[in-house]
């Protein structure tokens, strides 16, 4: 099935999704290309809320690319994509939108 329809973002939300989290709950059989087509697909069905953000460690660089419905932003050598998402959430918050976080990772608490 669909796994991102057991995820119910608000409609208005922005979902800030760990790539690297994902990938390692499917045992690292899915390539962070073949997640961010996932993700592409999902977000132009209409599963992830309004913005989707999928974040990927081991960049040379910290940036992003943004396609349409969603972005993928690289932490760069210097960071995380953990420090990424919560800079990102920060930012977001800090403007009125509500968040969806996907992340595996227990030091990400709301």
């Amino acid at each position: 099935g669909d796994p991102w329809l057991a995820l119910r973002p608000r409609s208005d939300d922005v979902v800030l999704i760990d790539g690297d989290n994902c990938r390692g709950k499917a045992r690292w059989g899915v390539s962070a290309a073949a997640l961010t087509g996932h993700v592409g697909a999902a977000a132009a069905r209409g599963r992830l809320g309004k913005d989707a953000v999928l974040f990927v460690d081991h960049a040379e660089r910290r940036d992003a690319i943004v396609a349409r419905g969603h972005a993928v932003a690289f932490a760069g050598r210097c960071g995380t994509a953990d420090d990424a998402i919560v800079e990102a959430l920060e930012w977001w918050l800090a403007r009125n939108r509500t968040a969806t976080v996907v992340t595996s990772d227990f030091g990400l608490r709301a």
